[in-house]
């Protein structure tokens, strides 16, 4: 139909498109991905140190117990480990970004990625998120 084929064809360009909009060369994306996502990014990064480090107490982490007797739990004092991140898709091109095209300076420091998932982030095409 034609509906089909005008969304095929917006498709094909956004493809193009919306990624152009987070920046044109590495610098830019690079650039505009640390802008965008700063909080984010802190946040992801606070919560990995918090993730790895078992003597480092974190009230925010914790079970609040103010609600203990709703919560089935048998351990009250767990550190709650699991993260949901709610975020737009443009925070996830510019995060990718971040992630693909690593500055100078932070490629000398450890990465937050093993070295299977900078693989995985190095062979994928810039489209396919």
């Amino acid at each position: 139909t034609t509906l089909e084929t005008l969304y095929k064809l917006a498709k094909v360009m956004a493809d193009c498109v919306v990624p152009q909009e987070y920046g044109s060369s590495v610098q830019e994306k690079r650039s505009i991905g640390c802008k965008m996502c700063w909080a984010l990014l802190e946040k992801i990064k606070y919560d990995l140190i918090i993730a790895r480090t078992d003597n480092q107490v974190d009230m925010r982490y914790m079970i609040n117990l103010d609600y203990s007797a709703d919560l089935p739990i048998n351990t009250m004092g767990r550190r709650i480990r699991t993260r949901l991140y709610f975020t737009s898709e443009s925070h996830l091109h510019t995060l990718l970004n971040v992630l693909r095209f690593p500055s100078e300076a932070t490629r000398a420091k450890k990465s937050p990625l093993s070295k299977r998932g900078m693989d995985i982030i190095s062979v994928a095409p810039e489209l396919c998120y």
